[in-house]
């Protein structure tokens, strides 16, 4: 259900940019990597000249429900525990899967992993400072829907700059 959840609210804020499902992004769509296995990416974003980014937005965000709903300081620890571990296991996961492998190479090096609540990411990166490095190492990248809003935009900014210049051609 929390990842049906996170993938509704990917969903909107790309429609909320101006992106159409089925044309500049696609949820659930099934690919076949290099090794003949099916990978079904949450969400994959096209960009002009047939590249893609590829969004996940299924972590885990129980451990964090229960920090936050903590109410004495002495289950808080442990509780932060688990939500780092399993915001790792999800990183750790996704970096395994080979999704930068899809669409021959016409994507970026990396998956974005989408935390829809901004402050279970942040939680989460002021309790592990080498949190982010360990995604990146795994060729993930962190955001929440603030940071992901500014990368949606500038792909819809690119697809109006691709429009103008059709138009301009055609």
């Amino acid at each position: 259900q929390q990842g049906d959840w996170g993938e509704a609210v990917l969903t909107r804020l790309l429609e909320e940019v101006g992106l159409t499902s089925g044309r500049e992004f696609v949820v659930q769509e099934t690919v076949r990597a290099e090794d003949g296995t099916l990978l079904r990416p949450d969400v994959v974003i096209k960009l002009p000249g047939d590249r893609h980014v590829i969004v996940d937005s299924k972590v885990s965000l129980t451990a964090y429900a229960e920090f936050t709903a903590a109410t004495d300081k002495d289950s808080e620890a442990p509780l932060l525990k688990a939500h780092l571990d399993s915001v790792r296991r999800h990183i750790a996961g996704l970096g395994s899967k080979g999704y930068e492998t899809l669409y021959d190479g016409r994507s970026p090096d990396f998956v974005v992993m989408f935390v829809p609540i901004e402050g279970a990411l942040m939680t989460a990166l002021r309790a592990d400072s080498t949190l982010a490095r360990y995604a990146w190492d795994r060729q993930v990248m962190l955001v929440s829907a603030n940071t992901l809003m500014i990368v949606v935009r500038c792909i819809a900014q690119l697809w109006t700059q691709e429009a103008r210049a059709r138009n301009v051609q055609d």
